[in-house]
């Protein structure tokens, strides 16, 4: 799968704005795999103005990871929906 990027990002930079979009990246993959039933092997970030491009190989633990990311994300946003006083 390939997520187009249209940051500004020098050589230097790429290793740290690939991390940063990983877990984004992920989620796209496991989304277009429940959509089409395939098995999406990497997703590759390509940085249009800078011309390059970045692999992440979506294995067990970059998933599982994503998964647990995303597991938090929804168990604080049930806990202030929770709050007293909140309408």
């Amino acid at each position: 799968m390939v997520d187009f990027k249209t940051d500004r990002v020098e050589g230097a930079e790429l290793e740290e704005r690939a991390r940063h979009y990983a877990p984004q990246g992920i989620v796209y993959a496991m989304a277009l795999e429940g959509i089409t039933g395939k098995k999406v092997k990497e997703v590759v970030f390509l940085f249009v103005s800078a011309r390059l491009e970045k692999s992440i190989p979506l294995g067990k633990s970059a998933r599982q990871r994503v998964e647990r990311l995303l597991k938090g994300r929804a168990s604080a946003r049930n806990e202030s929906e929770r709050a007293p006083g909140r309408a």
